[in-house]
C-alpha cells in the first residue's frame, strides 16, 4: 500500500523554449561542480569544502529571498521538514560526495551521481500513488546514464570495482537525494526561493558541527591559498579522466605551536 503523506505529482505538461534553457543550465552548473569540488579537495580537507558551499548557498539564497520579499514560515512543523530535508538534500550527500572524490576522479563521481534518477524512480513506486515504474521510464534513466558516461569518456568504467567504499558512498548520495526528492513533496505549498533557503539554514548547522571535532582545527594552522596554481595542479594531474587519473589531496600544514 502506497503512503499517502506523498501528495499528488503535479500534472505533466510541455516545457517551453525558456524552461529548457533553464533546464540545460542548470545541468551545467550541477556538472561543473564536481571539477570544482576536486580542485577544492586539493587544498581542503572534504568536511570544510562542504561546510563552504553549503555556507555559501545559504547566504545567497536568503539575500535572494529578501530581495523577493518573500516571508519564512513561522511554525516549527516546517522547521523541523526543513532541517529533515537540509539533512538529506544537502549535509549527508555534500559529505559523501566529497569524501568520495578525495579517492575517485570526477568524472566517475558525476557517472555515479546520474544514478539518482534510477533511484528516485525506484522509490517514487512504492511510496506514491501515481509515480509506477514503467519500462519506458527505466529506458530513458538508463539512457541518461549512459550519456553522461560518454560525456565523460568511457575509458573511466575501468575504475568501477576499484576504491569500493568511495563508489558505494557516491550511491548513497544519489540514494540521499532521491529520498529528498520525494520529502521535498511536503513543501511544495512554499514558494521554492524560501524552501532552498530555509533548508540550507539548518544544513549549514549540521555540516559545521561535524567540523568541530576535526583535529585540523587550530589556531596555529598554515592556511592553503588555493587558486589559478591549484586549478592548474588539477587540470595537468586529472586530464580528461583517464584510467590513471587519480586526485590527490593535500592537507593544510599544522605547525608546531
Amino acid at each position: 500500500m502506497r503512503d499517502r503523506r506523498y501528495p499528488r505529482a503535479m500534472t505533466a505538461k510541455p516545457m517551453n523554449a525558456a524552461e529548457w534553457t533553464l533546464l540545460l543550465s542548470l545541468s551545467a552548473i550541477w556538472g561543473m561542480s564536481f571539477f570544482f569540488v576536486a580542485v577544492a579537495l586539493k587544498e581542503l580537507p572534504f568536511v570544510w569544502v562542504a561546510v563552504a558551499r553549503v555556507a555559501l548557498a545559504a547566504a545567497m539564497l536568503h539575500l535572494a529571498a529578501r530581495a523577493m520579499r518573500l516571508r519564512y514560515p513561522r511554525d516549527g512543523a516546517t522547521w523541523a521538514r526543513f532541517a529533515v530535508l537540509g539533512l538529506v538534500n544537502n549535509a549527508i550527500p555534500f559529505g559523501l560526495i566529497f569524501w568520495a572524490q578525495t579517492a575517485i576522479p570526477s568524472g566517475l563521481a558525476a557517472i555515479l551521481n546520474a544514478c539518482t534518477p534510477l533511484f528516485a524512480m525506484v522509490l517514487a513506486h512504492f511510496v506514491t500513488r501515481d509515480e509506477r515504474l514503467s519500462a519506458r521510464r527505466l529506458l530513458g534513466v538508463m539512457i541518461g546514464i549512459a550519456g553522461v558516461a560518454a560525456m565523460m569518456g568511457l575509458q573511466i568504467l575501468d575504475r568501477i570495482g576499484t576504491e569500493l567504499w568511495a563508489q558505494v558512498a557516491m550511491l548513497g548520495a544519489g540514494l540521499s537525494y532521491a529520498i529528498a526528492g520525494l520529502y521535498g513533496r511536503r513543501l511544495r505549498h512554499l514558494p521554492p526561493m524560501a524552501t532552498a533557503a530555509g533548508r540550507m539554514t539548518p544544513s549549514s548547522y549540521s555540516t559545521g558541527s561535524a567540523s568541530v571535532p576535526s583535529p585540523l582545527l587550530s589556531s596555529t594552522m598554515s592556511w592553503p591559498k588555493p587558486g589559478l596554481p591549484a586549478l592548474n595542479r588539477h587540470t595537468a594531474t586529472s586530464g580528461s579522466a583517464s584510467p590513471s587519473s587519480r586526485p590527490t589531496r593535500t592537507w593544510p600544514r599544522i605547525t608546531p605551536g
